[in-house]
């Protein structure tokens, strides 16, 4: 099994007591340990950066992250090759973090990409994305144990618009990269997807928030769970250690990504996670890519 898999590799660790401490796969693999032998369902390991996946191209730069990628509820799906003038981007948060949440989180991104295969190009808005995905989820609410919060989020190849449409998420952080100013979004009062609160009707008349965003701007949608943890893991407020890590990258993604992820798994490692963790963030920088790419 895999407790004693786990168990074995720990008898033969050839270290000393204060090696070990020093150790930090040692540190991940005691903190397992212990919540496997308490029947705990908490997370527990961090991944590496290496985890951070990124999509570039028409002067977008975008780099996402979600954890944990076998269980849990949160998911980042990019899709920035599949139309010529905008890429599409789903940003989910199902309740729970235990399988039954995974299978609910991936229904939502195999839902999002049918949608995105059924009509044309020209069809494709982040309002009608969400008015299909809330009625099929009020239709099958009796698989969900809650309503999923989702951004969905769309991006103009041509100019530097983004559309999006925040269900229930944290608010977005934007930072304007010539003002060097950050502010969290005041954005449109949306319930999260197939809120059963929320009849049909009252759904089909939401709208989205358009950003009109300048090179070098940065924006940052996260759950609240990487909100948490990674200012439990700092010590400081997200926008803060935000500000700093963009204002020596120059609005680089994949860079700052990678910086937020270090930050993340420097203070936490060996601790137990409370909560499932994902970001989405993207920056309007020259156009010097055209070829994008793109993985979920």
């Amino acid at each position: 099994s895999l407790r004693q898999r786990l168990l074995r590799k720990f008898r033969q660790r050839k270290l000393t007591y204060r090696g070990l401490k020093q150790d930090t796969q040692f540190l991940r693999l005691e903190a397992r340990i212990r919540a496997l032998l308490s029947d705990s369902n908490e997370l527990v390991e961090i991944l590496p950066p290496s985890s951070l996946k990124t999509a570039t191209g028409a002067g977008w730069e975008v780099s996402f992250f979600y954890y944990p990628q076998s269980r849990g509820g949160d998911r980042v799906a990019v899709y920035f090759d599949r139309f010529v003038s905008k890429a599409c981007i789903l940003h989910c948060d199902a309740a729970g973090s235990d399988q039954k949440a995974s299978l609910m989180a991936d229904y939502l991104v195999i839902g999002f990409e049918a949608l995105l295969n059924a009509v044309l190009e020209q069809q494709i808005t982040v309002e009608w994305l969400f008015g299909v995905l809330n009625e099929t989820v009020q239709r099958n609410k009796k698989f969900w144990s809650d309503a999923p919060s989702a951004n969905l989020i769309t991006l103009s190849k041509g100019s530097g618009r983004l559309f999006f449409i925040n269900a229930g998420m944290p608010a977005p952080l934007l930072l304007r990269g010539h003002e060097r100013k950050i502010e969290y979004l005041e954005t449109a009062s949306v319930p999260p997807v197939g809120d059963f609160r929320v009849d049909k009707k009252s759904s089909s008349g939401i709208g989205s928030d358009l950003i009109e965003m300048q090179n070098g701007d940065l924006i940052l949608f996260t759950s609240d769970g990487f909100k948490e943890e990674f200012q439990r893991a700092s010590g400081l407020a997200l926008e803060l250690q935000l500000k700093g890590i963009a204002g020596a990258l120059k609005g680089d993604a994949e860079g700052i990504g990678l910086k937020l992820l270090r930050t993340l798994e420097g203070g936490l490692v060996g601790k137990i996670l409370s909560d499932n963790m994902s970001f989405v963030l993207i920056s309007r920088r020259s156009a010097r890519k055209e070829a994008g790419r793109a993985t979920h």
